[in-house]
This record gives C-alpha cells, sequence and structure tokens, in this order.
C-alpha cells in the first residue's frame, strides 16, 4: 500500500522501488494492478495451495498401511523410505507423487519418515550395552596427550631455543 501511495503522488517507479527496496519489475506490476483494480487489487490475499489429490478419507488409509509397516503391505523390508511410499501410494490410490514432495504429505497425516516406530529386530540389546560398559568406558578413558603438538603430521614438535 505504501507503494500505491507514492505510485498515486505521480513517483518515477525506479524511486518506489529503491524508496521500498524492492526490484522496479515488481513495482510495474502494482502500478498496473493500481490501475486496473484500484487499491483492492493490491490487497493480500491468502496463498491456497493446489488441492489435495488424495482425499481426507485416503490421507487416513495411508496413515494406517503407513503405521501397518512395509511388510503388511506386500513389501519385503521392515523400513520405509520415500520411494516405497510412492510406490504404495501410486499401486493403492492410483496416484503419483514425487518422493521428495511425499515427505510433506506425511507431515500433514502426522507422520514423519524419519522416526522409526519400532526398533530393529535384528538388534542385540545384550551386545550394545556390552559395548557400552567396555568399548565406550576404555574410549571415553583414554588420557589425553599433554606437551606440544605439532602442526604437521609428520613432524614431531620441536622446542627452539630463544636467539
Amino acid at each position: 500500500m505504501r507503494a500505491a501511495g507514492l505510485i498515486e503522488k505521480g513517483w518515477p517507479v525506479p524511486a518506489v522501488a529503491r524508496r521500498l527496496g524492492v526490484g522496479e519489475n515488481i513495482v510495474y506490476v502494482w502500478r498496473k494492478k493500481l490501475r486496473e483494480g484500484g487499491r483492492q487489487a493490491l490487497e493480500a490475499r491468502p496463498l491456497t495451495g493446489p488441492e489435495h489429490r488424495l482425499d481426507e478419507h485416503e490421507r487416513e488409509e495411508l496413515r494406517g498401511l503407513v503405521e501397518a509397516g512395509p511388510e503388511a503391505s506386500g513389501y519385503g523390508t521392515q523400513i520405509w523410505s520415500l520411494p516405497l511410499i510412492a510406490d504404495l501410494v501410486l499401486r493403492r490410490f492410483g496416484v503419483s507423487y514425487d518422493p521428495g514432495h511425499l515427505s510433506r504429505v506425511l507431515h500433514g497425516i502426522g507422520l514423519s519418515w524419519q522416526k522409526p516406530r519400532a526398533k530393529a529386530a535384528e538388534r542385540d540389546e545384550e551386545a550394545i550395552e556390552r559395548w557400552r560398559r567396555e568399548e565406550a568406558a576404555r574410549i571415553a578413558g583414554k588420557p589425553r596427550r599433554r606437551g606440544r603438538r605439532s602442526s604437521s603430521p609428520t613432524k614431531p614438535a620441536s622446542r627452539r631455543s630463544p636467539r
């Protein structure tokens, strides 16, 4: 609306652009809208995205399918990936999604493909705990090297005698 005021006062487009810190092209667009539709044409409108390609019922069904896991849908794995879910959506609903966009769809139905619901079946809790007790403690307990350090990996640090 500030641009509209300046344009109505007769300011040249380059001056309006400089004053508002925008490109001249957008000021020309605003000026044209102002001439054709008045200030109403410049009012902000909510941005509406494209319609959902899956209706509410289908999105809820997708949520259930994803929560049931890939094996329940006939895939030979226990872990979902976006391309796998895209394939499921295509097979079940006949709708093609780019896997990159599918993460937004999943987020919209309350799912995040990044967080597994359960731990891997092959997980060995005893081996993990043993590693934590023995190896992690040993690694964390290593004393730090003392003395001068060299920036060269091939030369030890040396003392220079003062001149």
